[in-house]
């Protein structure tokens, strides 16, 4: 009985957790989308990298992240740079971009401070002990999945 909760907690967290985020994210940046605050993120993690890289690091296809990273160049988030001799474009975060991306990780963190604010430390262990495994069965999808690729 208790696995069955847990499956429909679940199914009610990947249908809620990502229209919450859309929804904060949208009227914090009007200008901004959720895919490409994912993209801001990743480009933040991988560094100073290539469309291509950035395409990899977050399961997207090339030509859906180029787009999406031109609309923030024009938007001001992000810069496109071409180093003499170097075959990649690196794209980077401007001003703008580090500090939408800063107000979107203190979102996040607040909604987790809500969360455990009530709870005790073993309760919190209990969460972090079943996130983990969570975050593993998600990258073993991720995983087999491209390898049909």
């Amino acid at each position: 009985m208790k696995k069955k909760a847990i499956q429909d907690c679940l199914a009610d967290l990947y249908y809620t957790a990502p229209v919450a985020e859309q929804v904060a994210v949208e009227r914090t940046y009007q200008d901004l989308t959720v895919n490409e605050m994912h993209i801001l993120s990743a480009i933040n993690i991988r560094g100073e990298k290539g469309t291509t890289v950035i395409a990899k690091t977050m399961h997207l296809g090339r030509h859906m992240v180029a787009g999406s990273i031109r609309r923030l160049e024009n938007k001001g988030y992000v810069i496109r740079e071409k180093q003499e001799g170097d075959a990649v474009t690196k794209i980077m975060l401007t001003e703008q971009g580090t500090g939408a991306l800063a107000v979107y990780k203190n979102m996040i963190r607040k909604g987790v401070a809500d969360m455990v604010a009530d709870m005790s430390d073993e309760e919190v262990d209990i969460i972090i002990k079943g996130m983990k495994r969570m975050k593993g069965c998600f990258d073993q999808v991720i995983e087999e999945y491209s390898e049909t690729e």
